[in-house]
């Protein structure tokens, strides 16, 4: 595959390594590139780079979401709830759950994201391995197809939900 350049990851600019491969599931027969970036190197970027930049924009969750989506979440998001959104960024889904009571905690490598989210009264953490306590409800919105180990996210995700906790993907 060629990319136009310059390549930016999480807002910083880089160069492949590698030349990137498009692959295709032939249980699914869906395309896809897989690993282009080492992990170590994906997480360093996306904690350096500045993703409020280029992902924020003005308008609220409710507003940049289909109803659909909202109307399912609000569902989810009733009072006293406790919340992880896994990616979260600027915090725009932790928002949307805390207008409605929630407890919201979220977890971002970026640490521009940082004080964005604990300025708006959201508990961060850098990586889901540092989450404590359990959750009712976790979001994942547009980023399972970043998670180099899914089966492994997933089976993390699931110790950190209550038993009739639910988790959410978006993608």
């Amino acid at each position: 595959i060629e990319y136009l350049q310059p390549i930016v990851f999480s807002t910083l600019e880089i160069t492949l390594e590698k030349a990137p491969e498009l692959w295709l599931c032939e249980a699914c027969e869906s395309c896809f590139t897989q690993n282009i970036i080492p992990k170590d190197k994906a997480e360093r970027l996306y904690s350096e780079g500045e993703s409020c930049a280029r992902w924020v924009t003005a308008d609220t969750f409710e507003r940049s979401k289909s109803s659909e989506i909202v109307e399912c979440l609000s569902g989810l998001f009733q009072m006293n709830k406790r919340v992880l959104d896994i990616g979260c960024n600027a915090g725009d889904l932790l928002d949307f759950a805390k207008s409605l009571g929630c407890v919201t905690s979220g977890v971002d490598l970026s640490s521009s994201s940082k004080a964005i989210l604990e300025s708006k009264g959201h508990h961060i953490f850098a990586k889901k391995e540092d989450v404590t306590g359990r959750c009712d409800v976790i979001t994942a919105f547009d980023l399972i197809e970043h998670v180099y180990d899914v089966p492994e996210f997933l089976h993390s995700c699931a110790r950190l939900l209550t038993d009739d906790g639910v988790l959410v993907i978006l993608t």
